[in-house]
């Protein structure tokens, strides 16, 4: 059977600096010159990328979601719910983009589009959350925060320095969360600043580095990164160094490793999901879906096993 050349271009306008209605004939032109015949679908509103995917994607022999981490998001949820296993490619828009530094994806949009169509075909794990999914960073707390309360015109001019200008504003008030949790059978409760379930080696940008050796995206598992709630300013101090000097194991701040977990809290939590915002729920459960995505990666993608 001949193969479906076929492809599903999805570009959000208004990621990042609005660089995509600029280079988005130049991107057609690469995928055409090299044998693909794409299809632009532009993303008006939240939900557009998801909808798109799963009334047309079946159609397609491969799917490419131009935009943010959020774009990404839609698209990857769109392939799952509607049962797809086409292979999905990424050209980064967004402002911090830790999905595509994770797997050396060029942060050139050209040099993007043409990975898009000649890279090797992987498969990545995903993450169900609720009736949702993920595919790199799930968060509550600090992180979260910053990326659900940071305006599209503030990142759109500032670019990353809105998330860190943002990021000091919200710290000053931030509260901290308390939830109940399972763990792989692993039961016990936590005051935290800061919940992430992670395939990721970078998060908010450069705010923090993760150990490579230990982040995997194809080995059934994300990590779950703790900040728990400092007591007193001497605590926070300690925090603070061990999260600077990269003691992910210290007595504030946990990483380990999970493949499904549950959490339950008192109040209704907000998250970020790849960037997109999910509010209002006290009971939520993750469970890692290994190998989900076929995803068109880079040969330097450090985070395959």
């Amino acid at each position: 059977m001949a193969e479906n050349r076929k492809l599903m271009l999805i570009a959000n306008p208004v990621s990042g600096k609005k660089a995509v209605a600029n280079t988005l004939s130049d991107v057609c032109r690469i995928f055409l010159t090299r044998g693909w015949i794409p299809s632009v679908f532009i993303t008006g509103g939240r939900g557009d990328a998801t909808a798109y995917v799963k009334k047309y994607g079946k159609d397609f022999g491969r799917i490419v979601a131009m935009g943010g981490d959020g774009t990404m998001n839609e698209v990857i949820t769109g392939i799952i719910d509607a049962g797809l296993d086409t292979s999905f490619a990424f050209i980064p828009s967004g402002t911090t983009n830790d999905f595509a530094s994770t797997h050396h994806i060029p942060s050139d949009m050209a040099e993007a589009a043409k990975l898009a169509v000649t890279g090797k075909v992987r498969k990545l794990d995903a993450c169900r959350f609720n009736d949702r999914y993920f595919m790199f960073h799930c968060g509550c707390g600090f992180f979260a925060s910053v990326v659900n309360e940071t305006y599209q015109e503030m990142k759109n001019t500032l670019g990353y320095l809105a998330y860190i200008l943002d990021g000091m504003a919200n710290a000053l008030s931030l509260a901290p969360k308390h939830a109940k949790f399972d763990i792989d059978g692993r039961q016990f409760e936590e005051d935290f600043l800061y919940l992430g379930l992670l395939s990721t080696l970078s998060l908010g940008g450069n705010i923090t580095q993760l150990p490579s050796d230990m982040v995997w995206a194809d080995d059934g598992s994300f990590e779950v990164f703790i900040a728990k709630a400092p007591r007193d300013i001497i605590e926070l101090g300690e925090e603070l160094r061990e999260f600077t000097s990269k003691e992910f194991n210290g007595e504030h701040i946990s990483l380990f490793k999970m493949k499904k977990c549950t959490i339950d809290s008192d109040e209704e939590l907000d998250w970020s999901l790849d960037g997109e915002p999910y509010s209002g729920k006290k009971h939520i459960e993750m469970e890692v879906l290994e190998k989900r995505i076929s995803f068109v990666s880079s040969d330097d993608d450090e985070t395959l096993s």
